[in-house]
């Protein structure tokens, strides 16, 4: 609604607080105007009020030059711009109801944007029903210490008989992550024994579904000695698996659209950790890779896949999405805003994948990143108690159950030959 003008300055210092957007909306209008029309409202305006400014206002050459002079004016002093709309107003209502406009239309835009950004967060943040559950981990079977199988140690003599065998790669980053799995690792075929190599990092042998599968554990983070690209590198060197695959554990976006155990699959990564911030401006530099397009079609969304929380929902497997990937721990709400603001289609994030990815197109392996849900990374896992078993077995679970179909990895077979 535009506002009644008057001359009196005071209506101007509690009708327009906000000299910023003021300030905003004078210079469009004035930039707007046609050269022969500022010249004219520049020199009427300069004979009256401001006449002691009028000496400096009119050498430039175009539009831009006399508006920027003009708003110059008031730049240091809050007095001078109120007095020049108090001119603008005198000499043509017409601009002045422009502006006043212009003002009222960005302080709405101001408003919706605070306000759209107060629900961003509302839905960036929150609780899940599994925080008010009272369970104990050990009341089911995955999260057992006795269904963890003990492994029979074997040399290196044992790498060179199996390394031609091995056929996927599964790799964790924490203990909670790798007992998931090896909770699930069946004896190696012929063995009857899960199997326990010392490689760098140290590796387990079994079959998980119907495959025959290494499982290793590195350290958190994409880098680092022991970090996910050094023990991927070393783990792909020591074995030739048709598939790697990243299980664990993740941070979700909205616990109002998601849950505690929910599946992210990645499509395909964005590591935020490399970036370039100019003028406020933050840009991404890191390239964004899609996972292996066999296995992302292979994991979408399986029928019948179930798996229960201890409060009896069921987890969701989501459609493959972007996963985001960094080194850093994130558990703060405003760093997780600005994230899914520069990234809205992001579903969730974690820290490995950046190393999972750079190790295996290196050594030319098709991989993918899987995880669950465990926290909402908006600076209250303090506050709330851990879920971490929950997602891990979720995801170790999911797959497995995937895995389970021998003809699972066939369209890789045939790829690799």
């Amino acid at each position: 609604m535009v506002k009644k003008m008057t001359k009196n300055q005071d209506f101007w210092k509690q009708q327009y607080p906000n000299l910023k957007l003021l300030r905003r909306a004078i210079f469009n209008e004035l930039a707007n105007m046609l050269p022969a029309s500022l010249r004219l409202l520049c020199n009427n305006i300069l004979d009256g009020k401001l006449k002691p400014y009028k000496q400096n206002i009119l050498t430039g050459q175009d539009t831009k030059d006399w508006a920027n002079a003009l708003i110059e004016l008031y730049d240091t002093s809050p007095r001078t711009q109120w007095l020049l709309m108090e001119a603008i107003n005198d000499e043509d209502k017409e601009i002045a109801n422009n502006i006043a406009s212009t003002y009222d239309q960005s302080t709405d835009d101001l408003s919706s944007k605070s306000s759209d950004q107060k629900a961003f967060r509302e839905e960036l943040s929150g609780g899940d029903s599994l925080d008010q559950c009272d369970y104990s981990i050990e009341n089911f079977d995955w999260g057992k210490k006795e269904t963890i199988p003990q492994p029979t140690p074997r040399g290196q003599d044992e790498i060179s008989k199996l390394q031609d065998e091995v056929e996927v790669l599964l790799v964790t980053a924490v203990p909670t992550e790798r007992d998931a799995v090896l909770r699930l690792l069946k004896p190696y075929p012929g063995s009857g024994l899960v199997l326990e190599v010392s490689t760098d990092p140290i590796c387990y042998l079994g079959q998980f579904g119907a495959f025959k599968t290494a499982v290793v554990m590195c350290e958190v983070g994409a880098l680092g000695l022991n970090a996910a690209f050094n023990a991927v590198q070393k783990s792909l060197t020591t074995w030739q698996p048709l598939a790697v695959i990243m299980v664990g554990i993740a941070f979700g976006k909205s616990p109002k659209k998601q849950k505690i155990g929910d599946i992210l699959v990645s499509h395909h990564l964005i590591p935020y950790d490399a970036k370039r911030v100019e003028a406020a401006i933050t840009q991404y530099t890191a390239s964004r890779p899609d996972s292996d397009p066999i296995l992302r079609n292979l994991f979408r969304a399986p029928l019948n896949w179930k798996f229960e929380r201890p409060d009896g929902k069921n987890c969701t497997a989501h459609e493959p999405g972007t996963i985001l990937t960094g080194g850093t721990l994130l558990d703060n709400l405003d760093e997780k805003v600005k994230l899914f603001t520069d990234f809205p289609n992001a579903i969730g994030g974690e820290m490995e994948g950046a190393g999972l990815y750079a190790a295996a197109v290196a050594q030319k392996t098709p991989w993918i990143v899987i995880k669950a849900i465990s926290d909402w990374a908006d600076g209250k896992k303090n506050e709330r108690r851990s879920h971490r078993d929950v997602a891990a077995a979720a995801a170790a679970h999911f797959v497995h159950y995937v895995l389970s179909n021998q003809f699972a990895l066939d369209e890789l077979k045939k790829s690799r030959q």
